[in-house]
């Protein structure tokens, strides 16, 4: 606009200088040629004057009043812009700092401020270099100041002592007084960092859990595999008994992994509801017209173990179960009742199983007996390095313990 304005106020003076000489070269033969008379030659150039000042007056008050109109529009312009600079200056989300060729900062907003943990009139007049902990800062701020890049995870340090890592930007900063200045963008990106590092951390727990569930997806197969084939070398059971024994044990292995899943915690299983639960399926599954079995509970301690504990603790606690339901109660009987405690004694997590059914037969030789179950219960218990004991004084008592170093907490 003012380029324009100055080309068209150019035009007009030269074409007044123009038409100007013209009229004064030429006026003076036009009166003459109209008017011999001394008077009326005076009363015509008098009248020309007059034309020429009044049309050098309206000329000159055209040219200022566009000036003046110009100059005004131009003036609410760069009040508007300095307003909005204003603005974005005062509440811009990142920090903007305003520094001369030596580094000295001459202005901050108050996002600046924030970022600084200083007030503005601790920060100006400081050097740029005072917050800032990397000794090759200024080479890298030279370089950005040309080529505008970023310089990431910059850590400056506050006159509190802490610090923060920020993304910095440097550009060129053009003002009225054409002294070199330039700006400086400092964005806080350590919340982005922070996260960054949980996801990181969270991508590769995920890796791990992976790796975690395949290998337990392994060993629960082989434990399968190998109660499959003990089953196969026992000839002595129908194949009904079979498939509802095998049924059952992978149940209780199964039930560990619902409640794993339910917890949202895959190290450690809290074992006191973990035995309820399986007590009151094997119990609700097996339960027949002959007889009603009411379980007790007595869970003193709230007992974790990890999960290559809980897997071979809770296939014991199902051989136990499922032998209390085949064999703790004679023919006559009609209604029993089992104990289930779970305490916390010295070193050891202490499971204990009692009936008061008919007891252990006389031959019973505990961990030496041959039958199936026994071996099963004797290899678990060397896998937990725990130890077993038998008690048949008003029905059977069986203790397990099981070393408190071994469990997760």
């Amino acid at each position: 606009m003012g380029r324009l304005f100055s080309l068209s106020t150019l035009k007009i003076t030269l074409i007044y200088l123009v038409l100007g000489g013209i009229w004064v070269l030429v006026s003076d033969k036009i009166v003459l040629n109209v008017s011999e008379d001394v008077i009326q030659y005076k009363l015509f150039q008098n009248l020309k004057g007059l034309f020429f000042v009044s049309a050098t007056a309206l000329i000159l008050y055209t040219l200022i009043s566009r000036f003046k109109k110009e100059i005004e529009e131009n003036k609410n312009k760069a009040i508007t812009h300095i307003h909005r600079f204003k603005q974005l200056f005062e509440y811009s989300t990142v920090g903007i700092l305003i520094i001369d060729s030596n580094l000295k900062i001459l202005e901050c907003n108050p996002q600046s401020q924030k970022i600084l943990k200083s007030s503005c009139s601790q920060i100006k007049g400081c050097l740029l270099s005072d917050f800032l902990i990397e000794d090759e800062f200024r080479k890298h701020f030279d370089e950005n100041t040309k080529a505008g890049q970023i310089v990431d995870a910059i850590s400056i340090i506050r006159p509190d002592g802490s610090d923060l890592l920020v993304e910095l930007v440097c550009f060129p900063f053009n003002d009225s007084t054409k002294s070199s200045k330039k700006g400086v963008i400092l964005h806080d990106i350590s919340k982005r960092v922070s996260i960054e590092k949980d996801l990181k951390l969270s991508i590769k727990e995920k890796e791990i859990l992976l790796a975690e569930i395949h290998h337990r997806v392994k060993n629960n197969l082989a434990i399968i595999s190998s109660l499959l084939m003990l089953q196969s070398a026992d000839g002595k059971s129908s194949y009904v008994e079979v498939l509802e024994t095998m049924t059952q044990r992978i149940k209780s292995i199964a039930l560990i992994h619902e409640l794993l899943y339910q917890a949202h915690t895959y190290a450690s299983l809290e074992m006191g509801y973990y035995i309820k639960k399986l007590a009151n399926s094997v119990l609700e599954t097996h339960e027949t017209n002959r007889i009603k079995i009411i379980p007790e509970f007595n869970l003193i301690d709230e007992i974790h173990l990890s999960i290559n504990q809980a897997i071979p603790a809770g296939l014991i606690i199902n051989e136990l179960l499922m032998n209390v339901i085949k064999h703790a109660y004679s023919k006559d009987d009609t209604i029993g009742t089992l104990q289930i405690t779970l305490k916390r004694e010295k070193n050891y997590h202490e499971i204990i199983i009692k009936d008061d059914g008919v007891g252990l037969p006389d031959n019973f030789s505990g961990m030496g007996s041959e039958t199936l179950g026994m071996t099963l219960i004797k290899g678990l218990i060397e896998q937990l390095d725990a130890t077993i004991t038998f008690n048949s004084v008003n029905g059977t008592e069986v203790k397990i313990m099981i070393p408190a170093n071994e469990a997760a907490a």
